[in-house]
């Protein structure tokens, strides 16, 4: 029992006495590391423009400005794309709610041809 303790003793206090050393060696090599980066990542000192150049670099920013506005700008073409495409899902969605669409079954002869028709329209609408 007096050998198990005094082991305990001795390798803790190895522990603790190690354990200092081990510490104030990284905290020098983060320290290093550290001032390392510091120096890498420093930025720019600013440097003057001349007032003349202020003036031209403004322009130029204006109509690069001015021509992305103008790329922005809705495109008439798309504009009638869309409308055409709300029309023809407004007309899908009511045959897909109409109940012969549904259940063609039940249908006669001149209902399901009617059906016919109005599908078929439906499709050449989407192919203009």
């Amino acid at each position: 029992m007096i050998r198990t303790s005094l082991f305990a003793t001795v390798f803790s206090v190895t522990l603790v006495a190690g354990y200092p050393q081990a510490t104030a060696a990284q905290e020098t090599q983060t320290e290093s590391q550290t001032a390392q980066t510091d120096t890498v990542q420093a930025p720019a000192p600013p440097t003057a423009v001349p007032a003349a150049e202020v003036v031209v670099r403004g322009e130029a920013t204006n109509a690069r400005l001015r021509e992305l506005r103008s790329d922005a700008e809705v495109d008439p073409t798309i504009t009638a794309v869309a409308e055409q495409l709300s029309a023809a899902m407004a007309t899908r969605d009511e045959l897909k709610a109409d109940s012969a669409s549904a259940d063609p079954s039940g249908l006669g002869r001149r209902a399901l041809e009617a059906l016919r028709q109005r599908w078929e329209q439906y499709v050449s609408q989407l192919d203009s």
